[in-house]
């Protein structure tokens, strides 16, 4: 499981917002933080070419220099009160630009969680988290839990985790988060629930499935085909659930959800929040699509853009 946890931050309070899951996470695993800020130069441009290239040198230096010990000493107030609580916490300052860094600092130790917000506020020396955490998406391979920040939030210490909720289409692709799902709730002794999300009567009325006898199809053979589908989704969770049970879980529950006719996939597991509010939702970037099941990648984004609690995203094998 994660050994360290790697929290960037920007100097925002929406950025901050993470903290409080990323200290529950850090409590359960036994893992260090390390708190990162990126320190990125934007040079001036000189229109004397003789003197550029020592004037630019110079204020390299003395702004690096400048900018490194102010992040520093925010680096160091943020880590006071985590580790005042017992936790292990480092601060990293590294120099260039925040994605970059974020992905450098992750490949050091193979066993890292990233944990961020999904924005912060822009202006000098700020960057904003939505677009970076993006590009750290994009570009590597380590699991990243995301956030999504509020502006009427805040960063205190009523977080927790009651249940890991893994989200199936029937895909190895999809599959391929059980086994971090899985760890999460081992150690942190929580349950694991597994849901898939099928379409609902009135979605299979709209797809035109299944063709019928008349025409149009009645609206009792939609129902029976939706009926068919759930019956297979349900197998299918009980199936997956029956070879987790040995694993030393706590409890492994599973459930078969609807989107609404005007929703999506998404909208079924971010209403989730009513019956598990203290959720974290472990997924791949992307599976298949077909009657019955969803791509993962776009419903990964609208569940961290929409959704209620925390989404740790795992990237698929095959897209990495």
């Amino acid at each position: 499981m994660y050994s360290r946890i790697l929290v960037p931050l920007d100097g925002s309070p929406l950025a901050e917002q993470v903290l409080p899951i990323a200290r529950v996470l850090a409590q359960g695993l036994s893992a260090r933080l390390a708190l990162l800020r990126a320190v990125e130069l934007v040079l001036p441009e000189l229109t004397n070419p003789a003197m550029a290239l020592e004037i630019r040198q110079r204020y390299h230096d003395q702004e690096l220099a400048r900018l490194t010990a102010s992040t520093s000493q925010y680096l160091e107030q943020v880590a006071a009160p985590l580790r005042q609580a017992g936790l292990r916490v480092d601060i990293v300052s590294p120099e260039g630009r925040p994605a970059d860094a974020i992905v450098s600092e992750a490949q050091g130790d193979p066993d890292t969680l990233i944990a961020m917000s999904t924005h912060g506020r822009s202006g000098a020396g700020r960057l904003v988290l939505g677009s970076v955490a993006d590009r750290v998406l994009h570009a590597t391979g380590t699991p990243l839990l995301l956030v999504r920040g509020r502006e009427d939030g805040d960063h205190g210490d009523g977080v927790s985790i009651d249940t890991v909720v893994v989200p199936l289409d029937g895909s190895p692709l999809a599959e391929e988060a059980l086994s971090h799902g899985v760890a999460l709730a081992q150690a942190l002794k929580k349950a694991l629930l597994l849901v898939r999300v099928t379409p609902s009567v009135a979605d299979h009325y709209r797809s035109g499935t299944p063709a019928g006898d008349e025409d149009p199809a009645p609206l009792e053979a939609f129902a029976e085909y939706s009926e068919r589908i759930d019956a297979q989704a349900e197998e299918y969770l009980t199936r997956v659930a029956g070879t987790l049970e040995g694993k030393g879980l706590v409890r492994v529950e599973h459930r078969v959800l609807h989107h609404y006719p005007t929703g999506t996939p998404a909208d079924a597991l971010g209403d989730l929040g009513r019956d598990a509010p203290n959720h974290v939702v472990v997924m791949t970037t992307h599976g298949r699509t077909g009657i019955g099941r969803w791509f993962l990648g776009s419903v990964t984004d609208r569940v961290v853009r929409h959704g209620a609690g925390p989404v740790l995203v795992v990237r698929s094998r095959s897209a990495s």
